[in-house]
């Protein structure tokens, strides 16, 4: 978990080898990042952010950005590193 006292919130942050992944669940089926989770990506500067929801498939945020399924996410992490998630 990533907090900081100006507001900045991400839930997960995981670093994979030499690469950092940041992680946000939303329980909506269309998510919306805060100004608070742009604050936390402008901070850890990730390889790539994964939007994680209840829907059964993903679609590109943005060019940094994937929201996923809990499974798609596992399938991301496996080819973004070239090992299992």
């Amino acid at each position: 978990h990533y907090r900081t006292a100006n507001g900045a919130k991400i839930d997960f942050v995981a670093r994979i080898g030499h690469m950092v992944f940041a992680l946000e669940c939303k329980a909506s089926f269309a998510p919306v990042l805060t100004k608070g989770n742009y604050l936390a990506l402008g901070d850890i500067a990730p390889t790539h952010t994964f939007v994680v929801t209840p829907n059964d498939h993903g679609w590109p945020m943005s060019a940094e950005i994937d929201v996923v399924s809990l499974s798609e996410l596992k399938v991301q992490l496996e080819s973004r590193t070239g090992s299992a998630a």
